[in-house]
């Protein structure tokens, strides 16, 4: 792979240790169009420490929320495949999700209505943890886009599945119920 995908280093923690298979996206500051859009299927996890708010996660997680440990690198150490994708205009429906992902009703609320707008797209992620590749972090990494190319394909080190099959696909049938 050589593609990531920009997140909160705290979303990608809460990710990778199989507490939620959900990822609720809106768009990014410099986003094409301002929106965020499904450019990859499986991707690394790229994770930022710029704009993580404790006060958008749900209460439980804000001890995960840290500095950079590794200031001027990259640390690929999970990846994704989308196993669907919903663009979801339903707000009642958004704040069931509530406890299926990492923000809070507030943060959800406001990622629907950002920029009047009024949805939000759940990425449903069959996430795998890895043996941690080291990257250089350069100016083309920089900013605040979703995706990031590099320009080598990076391959898995031994990788491990966050969740055992049979946890991920009963996860996968209660959030297809709501979904």
């Amino acid at each position: 792979m050589n593609v990531a995908l920009k997140e909160w280093d705290a979303q990608i923690q809460i990710l990778e240790s199989g507490q939620t298979t959900l990822l609720i996206r809106k768009g990014g500051i410099v986003e094409q169009r301002g929106e965020f859009t499904l450019e990859h299927t499986k991707f690394w996890f790229y994770p930022t420490f710029l704009h993580q708010n404790h006060g958008e996660l749900r209460n439980e997680f804000h001890g995960l929320l840290r500095e950079n440990p590794q200031v001027g690198k990259v640390e690929l150490r999970s990846y994704a495949e989308v196993i669907a994708t919903y663009k979801l205009e339903d707000l009642p429906t958004i704040r069931q999700l509530e406890t299926s992902n990492a923000l809070n009703a507030d943060a959800l609320e406001r990622k629907y209505h950002y920029r009047n707008k009024p949805y939000v797209h759940a990425l449903l992620l069959r996430v795998y943890t890895t043996q941690p590749t080291i990257l250089l972090e350069t100016p083309e990494y920089a900013g605040c886009v979703s995706w990031v190319n590099f320009e080598q394909n990076i391959m898995p080190i031994n990788p491990q599945p966050a969740l055992p099959e049979t946890v991920f696909l009963e996860q996968q049938k209660k959030l297809e119920a709501i979904l």
